[in-house]
C-alpha cells in the first residue's frame, strides 16, 4: 500500500450545497460549510446523472464515511463509474481499493491497471504508485528504467516521496546512470516540503561524501532536522556524528538547523515518510485528523520482498520501509505474516533448512521501543520450546528478551540464519491473574517452515541455508543489519 486514503482532497473539491443540489458548485459550497448531508444529496443526484466528478466524490464519502456509514463497496462502485470515465482520481482510488482488497477482491493486476491509467491521465499520486509497482513487479512488469521515468513525472508536479525516491534510483543507479548531483537535487526539493527521508538521505550523502564534500557539520545539520520528525535512522546518526564534532561545530550546526526549521512546513502538515499531497480522512468540520503512527521490524527475504506480521501491517493505510515508502503484497491473519513490496537494495535473509532444536541459541534483532532506544538492536538467549500455547506447533518460544517494536522481526540461530518471525511476548499481567505468578522471557516466534509455506504460496523465491558455522554475536548483527529493517505505519 503506497499512500495514505486521500479522500481530503476529494473532499476539498467536493461537498457543499442545499439538499436537492443541482450543480456541483452548490454541492462544493455545501462541503464548504461543513453541511455533509446536503453535499451527499447533491452529489447522489448529479452522480445518478452520469456526472463522472460527483460520482468520484460520491465514491469518497462512501469510503471515507463523511455523511454516510462508510461503505467500502458503494465507494468501490462509484470510483468504477468515474474510472470507467477517466476521472484521473478515481481511477487512482479504485487501484488503491484493488491493492488492499477493500469493496473489491484483492488483485494486483487490477490494482496495477487502474494506477497506470491514472499516472497516465496525470494524477502525481498515481505516478508515484506506479513507480513502486514496476520497480518491485507487484501486478506488472519489473522495470527500474520505467519506474525512473514514473518517479520523474510525479516528481516534476512536486511530489515529495517521488522527488526523495527518484533521488535515491540516482544515487543508486537503479534504472538510470548514476548521478550523485542529480539526486542531491532531488533530495534538496523533497526536503524543502519537510519529507525527513531526504532530509536523512542528505546527511548520508554528507556524511560519506556522496555528491558533496564530506561535511559531518552539515550532516549534522539535516539529521537534526529529520530527528525532529521522528525519522528513527536520522536519530541514530545525530546521535553517532554528534561525538565527533567540537562543542562549537555542534552549536553553529544547531543553529542553522533551527533557522531551516523555520523555513520548513511543520511535522503536522508534512509528516515525515508521508509523500506531499496525502492526507487522511477529515471530519465532519473538514479538518484533517493528525495520522497515527507506529513502528515494527522486517526482513528481506528477496529482493523487493520484506516480510513482517500481519497484525503489524493491517489497517495501514500508508507504509514505510526504512523510510522508502512501500505497497502491502499480501497478508495472512492465521500465520500472522505479511509481504510489502519496496523499491530499496540490500542482502536477503537466508531460511535454515533444518528445525530449530529445544536449547539452542538464539538472536532477535530488529527496531524496538522507537523513540526510547536508539534503533537497530540485538539480544541473545534460547530456543525455550518447539510449540506456543496450548501446543500451537506453528510458533516457537523463546528466552532472548522481545520489546515492543520487535514483532515481525528475524530470530536467528548461532550462524545469522532465519529459524522464526518474531511475533509477540506472552501478556504478563494476564498470565499473572491466571496461574498467580508473572512469568519471565516467555516471548514466541512464527516457526520458519509455516513462513515457508507462506511464501511458497505467494511465488517468492528465497535462499535455504544448510548447516553453518557458528558466528560472533558482533557477526550476526552485523549481518544481520544487512536485511533487517523498519516498518513504520500510519494509520
Amino acid at each position: 500500500m503506497g499512500h495514505r486514503w486521500l479522500w481530503g482532497a476529494a473532499l476539498a473539491l467536493a461537498l457543499g450545497g442545499a439538499v436537492g443540489a443541482q450543480t456541483l458548485e452548490e454541492a462544493r459550497a455545501a462541503l464548504r460549510r461543513g453541511d455533509l448531508r446536503t453535499a451527499l444529496a447533491g452529489f447522489r443526484q448529479l452522480a445518478e446523472q452520469g456526472d463522472a466528478t460527483a460520482q468520484y466524490n460520491l465514491g469518497a464519502l462512501y469510503a471515507a464515511g463523511q455523511g454516510v456509514v462508510r461503505d467500502e463497496l458503494q465507494a468501490a462502485q462509484w470510483f468504477r463509474k468515474a474510472a470507467d470515465q477517466g476521472h484521473a482520481q478515481a481511477e487512482y482510488q479504485l487501484g488503491r481499493l484493488y491493492a488492499a482488497g477493500r469493496g473489491v477482491p484483492q488483485d494486483a493486476a487490477q490494482s496495477a491497471h487502474w494506477i497506470r491509467r491514472a499516472a497516465e491521465h496525470g494524477e502525481p499520486r498515481a505516478q508515484f504508485s506506479l513507480a513502486l509497482l514496476v520497480a518491485t513487479g507487484r501486478g506488472t512488469a519489473r522495470d527500474e528504467a520505467q519506474a525512473v521515468d514514473w518517479y520523474r513525472r510525479a516528481a516534476e508536479q512536486g511530489h515529495a516521496g517521488a522527488q526523495n525516491n527518484l533521488g535515491v534510483m540516482l544515487a543508486g543507479g537503479q534504472g538510470v546512470a548514476k548521478d550523485l548531483d542529480q539526486a542531491l537535487q532531488w533530495y534538496r526539493r523533497s526536503a524543502a516540503q519537510g519529507h525527513a527521508d531526504a532530509m536523512n538521505n542528505l546527511g548520508v550523502s554528507y556524511a560519506n561524501g556522496l555528491g558533496v564534500a564530506r561535511d559531518p557539520q552539515q550532516a549534522y545539520v539535516w539529521w537534526l532536522l529529520a530527528s525532529a520528525r521522528g525519522h528513527v535512522a536520522a536519530q541514530a546518526s545525530r546521535d553517532g556524528i554528534e561525538r565527533l564534532l567540537t562543542p562549537e561545530q555542534r552549536q553553529a550546526a544547531q543553529a542553522e538547523a533551527s533557522a531551516k526549521a523555520r523555513e520548513l512546513p511543520s511535522p503536522a502538515a508534512a509528516p515525515s515518510g508521508v509523500p506531499a499531497g496525502a492526507a487522511s480522512a477529515p471530519a465532519a468540520s473538514g479538518q484533517v485528523k493528525a495520522p497515527r503512527r507506529s513502528s515494527a521490524s522486517g526482513f528481506r527475504v528477496a529482493a523487493g520482498r520484506i516480510v513482517t506480521n500481519h497484525h503489524v501491517v493491517n489497517g495501514c493505510s500508508h507504509l514505510q520501509v526504512n523510510g522508502v515508502a512501500a505497497e502491502l503484497q499480501t497478508s495472512d491473519a492465521r500465520s500472522d505474516l505479511a509481504l510489502l513490496q519496496v523499491s530499496l537494495p540490500g542482502a536477503s535473509a537466508s531460511l535454515r533448512e533444518t528445525p530449530g532444536a529445544i536449547g539452542e541459541p538464539v538472536a532477535v534483532v530488529g527496531y524496538p521501543l522507537r523513540g526510547v532506544l536508539s534503533g537497530y538492536s540485538m539480544t541473545l538467549g534460547n530456543l525455550s520450546s518447539l510449540a506456543g500455547v496450548r501446543g500451537d506447533t506453528r510458533l516457537l518460544q523463546l528466552s532472548a528478551p522481545v520489546q515492543p517494536g520487535n514483532s515481525g522481526g528475524p530470530m536467528l540461530d548461532a550462524a545469522g540464519n532465519l529459524i522464526g518471525v518474531v511475533v509477540s511476548k506472552l501478556n504478563a499481567l494476564n498470565m499473572a491473574r491466571l496461574t498467580g505468578d508473572i512469568p519471565q522471557n516467555v516471548n514466541f516466534a512464527i516457526n520458519a517452515q509455516v513462513l515457508r509455506g507462506f511464501l511458497d504460496a505467494n511465488g517468492v523465491s528465497y535462499t535455504v541455508a544448510g548447516n553453518a558455522p557458528a558466528l560472533a554475536p558482533t557477526e550476526i548483527a552485523e549481518k544481520a543489519r544487512g536485511f533487517t529493517v523498519l516498518v513504520e505505519c500510519w494509520k
